[in-house]
């Protein structure tokens, strides 16, 4: 696989495999025989290539937040640590629904039109005044969240969905529910795809989502990384360090267990524009 890097956007160009040029023999008529069991596994294992192939061939773009926006195709935002691990628990919880936002003033002025919405996310990593949760995923394990629309903004996730809302299919994900997302690209199999790795900001910041990209990335061309590996690119990054105890308000070490916590779900996070909001479900 070969990549074009042009400032902090990356397209990586179709690549061919032996698989997607293989050709059956013809037929010669009469009854066709039952394939062996050999036979059948081969043809599974030819079908499943067959699929990644098609996905090698499509255009994979990786972007940053300052080149979000221009994908009209599909989009997968990535933010590992910590709004998709967040909104992930939070659909674990039975969440209904899950209102994205950019700005914490649209949060509070959303509580108003619905009052019975819970807000939800940081601001810098802090807690915002006003709000009913912040962006921690271990605060909603054990919680019961049924049938409850939650409204939620962060400094990095949900302005990568924000920017993307113009897109035809706008998934999000975090590394736990990682392969779930890559499995859901291979069924829908668009004709493009553009990463919005969100955390990406300069001095090595974002190492995270750019792992997480790797490996959906590896799952979509049928060349697998190893999920261990992934977990250890993580948990040595900048954004990781600060869940090392230090901050333990702001910044809870529970919290790297879980956005660490890779395929642990396998449900897929998909937003849509409903009647000018963007609205994430579990699909």
């Amino acid at each position: 696989m070969t990549a074009r890097v042009v400032g902090l956007a990356r397209d990586v160009g179709a690549v061919r495999c032996d698989c997607c040029v293989s050709r059956m023999a013809p037929g010669r008529g009469g009854p066709r025989p039952q394939p062996s069991p050999v036979v059948s596994a081969q043809a599974a294992l030819r079908s499943s290539r067959a699929v990644a192939c098609q996905m090698e061939e499509m255009k994979i773009h990786r972007v940053d937040l300052t080149k979000a926006g221009n994908e009209i195709d599909t989009v997968v935002v990535i933010d590992v640590i910590r709004a998709f691990t967040t909104t992930a628990f939070a659909f674990d919880a039975n969440a209904k629904e899950i209102i994205l936002v950019s700005e914490a003033d649209e949060a509070l002025a959303l509580k108003a039109v619905y009052p019975r919405a819970l807000l939800m996310g940081e601001r810098k990593g802090s807690f915002i005044p006003g709000f009913d949760l912040g962006n921690s995923p271990s605060a909603l394990v054990g919680k019961d969240l049924s049938g409850r629309v939650l409204i939620h903004r962060t400094s990095a996730g949900t302005q990568g969905a924000a920017a993307s809302a113009a897109a035809k299919n706008i998934y999000v994900t975090g590394l736990c529910n990682a392969r779930a997302t890559a499995m859901r690209l291979l069924q829908d199999s668009p004709g493009s795809i553009t990463f919005v790795e969100t955390g990406i900001n300069g001095d090595a910041w974002g190492e995270e989502d750019v792992a997480c990209g790797d490996y959906i990335h590896s799952l979509l061309i049928n060349k697998p990384m190893d999920p261990d590996q992934i977990v250890e690119r993580v948990s040595a990054t900048k954004s990781a360090m600060l869940f090392s105890g230090e901050q333990p308000t702001t910044f809870p070490p529970d919290d790297a267990d879980l956005f660490l916590d890779i395929d642990r779900f396998h449900f897929v996070m998909k937003a849509k524009k409903t009647n000018g909001l963007l609205v994430l479900r579990k699909v």
